[in-house]
């Protein structure tokens, strides 16, 4: 991904989080899970937005 496109979804979640927030009228904490085919890259941004990163070795194991 490139650059702008990783701000961008950043900023899309938060939003997203804070629309459901409002409309929900929860106070409880959101946490945010991607279920990715080969995982997220581990950098600032990931470790930030993203509580939970499970790959497809999850429905596939053993």
């Amino acid at each position: 991904m490139e650059k702008g496109t990783i701000k961008n979804t950043a900023e899309n979640i938060r939003q997203k989080h804070a629309v459901f927030q409002y409309n929900s009228k929860t106070k409880k904490h959101l946490f945010t899970t991607f279920i990715t085919t080969f995982g997220l890259v581990d950098n600032n941004w990931a470790t930030e937005m993203v509580d939970q990163s499970l790959t497809m070795d999850i429905f596939f194991d053993n």
